[in-house]
């Protein structure tokens, strides 16, 4: 009887790992299902006016043509935002796999909770509608190439993030600059700024001004600002929590002050 019970609760402990995987999976697939034609106060990529302020050129692009061939636009463009998600999550599951101890059902765990059942991430996507995941996937990608010091591709294809969202420009520059001064590393940054300036010529020549590159940063207050990179920030800071221990406390800090001020801002929005 003893030995059944010790089986049983060995069973048991094996599969509450898997259960809690899976419970944290559904959860956040029926969150992101259930606001999948919810656009809310998307700041400035709304809907509305797609052809205007749906960001950069390429993002806009994809805009315009769903739109032109769906009435489903919103939710098409979701699911598009989610995809980054589920990319951003993958991605980040490897950098947590690569540094951590964590292994096995626990990083699965871990990294679902982090980066798919957010809530600053969830309030991005479906309250937002901005396009960061698909950014933030860019510079995962990057990221995961500059550990293998390949330094070249990964700036090129954190580069390509501008072309979704040109708020992704300063991050860009600080990584070509930071090549530049501390691993002596000239050409990425130069085609870095090659991919910057091809971006800001094909504005140029598709729009009457520069569109959001500098009118962005100028239009808004720098809280306004903080809440632009809304997604980037908490996502950096939980990567620098998982390297290091000590930077968990301010990651956890910078997560709930993002929730109370995202809060504050969509209920004032609201009352006036």
């Amino acid at each position: 009887m003893l030995k059944a019970e010790e089986k049983i609760r060995n069973y048991i402990d094996k599969m509450i790992p898997l259960m809690g995987v899976i419970f944290v999976l559904l959860a956040a697939l029926l969150i992101r299902w259930t606001g999948k034609n919810y656009v809310g106060t998307d700041f400035h990529y709304t809907i509305y006016d797609i052809e205007e302020n749906v960001g950069p050129l390429f993002y806009r692009t994809i805009a315009i043509y769903l739109g032109a061939r769906s009435e489903h636009v919103i939710m098409l463009m979701k699911f598009l935002i989610y995809f980054g998600d589920i990319c951003t999550g993958s991605l980040a599951l490897i950098y947590l796999k690569n540094h951590s101890s964590l292994k096995g059902l626990e990083l699965i765990f871990t990294a679902s909770v982090l980066f798919l059942l957010n809530p600053v991430i969830l309030m991005n996507g479906i309250a937002a509608m901005k396009p960061d995941s698909l950014c933030m996937a860019l510079l995962l990608c990057g990221l995961l190439l500059a550990d293998k010091e390949k330094y070249l591709p990964a700036l090129g294809i954190a580069s390509m993030s501008i072309f979704i969202s040109h708020l992704y420009l300063p991050v860009i520059i600080a990584a070509a600059l930071w090549l530049c001064v501390k691993k002596k590393k000239f050409l990425p940054a130069a085609i870095s700024i090659t991919i910057i300036s091809a971006a800001i010529l094909l504005e140029q020549i598709n729009t009457e001004d520069f569109y959001y590159f500098g009118k962005v940063f100028v239009n808004y207050k720098f809280t306004g600002c903080l809440l632009l990179y809304g997604y980037f920030i908490p996502v950096a800071s939980l990567l620098l929590a998982i390297r290091k221990k000590k930077y968990r406390f301010p990651s956890l800090m910078i997560h709930i002050a993002y929730i109370m001020y995202s809060g504050w801002m969509m209920t004032s929005h609201f009352a006036l």
